[in-house]
């Protein structure tokens, strides 16, 4: 028979093992994930192109993708870092609810693919904020855009696709690196809230190469 001593510690031993189960299982990383495709040509995130050769001087887009999520997006906030030597982003005038700028929402005018966010959504953090091609936090290296569904009415439908797209312009030679930004999250009308920075429930956030090549008619390299 055990003594006292040794059944309190067994007990203690389980309750352990039991909550460290718990917590792995609560902190894996989901199966759905984020990622950036650099080539629309052949579909908006379906595929996904990690990699995208355009000529310089041209303007191209990329989409911001949710793959594989198990309920639709309710708010966003897409950060996209860039290097403004080798691409840069046109700034829009800002114009209503902010969901045809660049970086543009797939909703509104201009949608992407089979699936959008849906309707009822704002993209001018309730008309505080709207997208910017280039934050002013760091001029010249990222874009940045927060939108929400309706909280009121909910109608997100977006699973897999495009969150955002955002247009760029080619402006020099050689690679050029498009990644998403620690901040960048989704959130669910299940209050989950998973975000590339790590924390609770984080998830894979998968950015992308741009080749700039020189035009078919230049003769000298810049």
């Amino acid at each position: 028979m055990l003594k006292a001593a040794g059944i309190a510690t067994l007990i203690a031993a389980l309750f352990i093992a039991t909550a460290g189960q718990r917590g792995a299982t609560a902190r894996a990383v989901p199966l759905q994930h984020l990622a950036i495709d650099a080539d629309l040509s052949n579909g908006v995130c379906d595929p996904v192109d990690p990699q995208a050769v355009v000529v310089k001087g041209a303007m191209f887009q990329v989409a911001v993708c949710l793959l594989d999520a198990p309920e639709a997006a309710e708010a966003i906030t897409v950060h996209v870092g860039y290097d403004s030597k080798m691409v840069v982003p046109p700034e829009i005038p800002d114009a209503g609810g902010g969901l045809d700028d660049n970086p543009d929402a797939n909703a509104g005018v201009t949608t992407f693919g089979s699936q959008t966010l849906g309707v009822g959504w704002d993209c001018t953090t309730f008309g505080v904020s709207w997208p910017v091609a280039d934050a002013p936090l760091v001029p010249g290296s990222d874009a940045l855009i927060n939108c929400n569904g309706d909280l009121r009415n909910p109608l997100n439908t977006l699973h897999n696709g495009a969150l955002v797209v955002i247009t760029f312009q080619a402006r020099k030679r050689g690679e050029s690196r498009v990644r998403l930004l620690p901040d960048t999250s989704y959130s669910t009308e299940s209050f989950h809230d998973y975000n590339c920075e790590g924390g609770w429930e984080p998830i894979r956030c998968e950015g992308a190469a741009i080749e700039i090549s020189k035009p078919e008619n230049a003769h000298h390299r810049s």
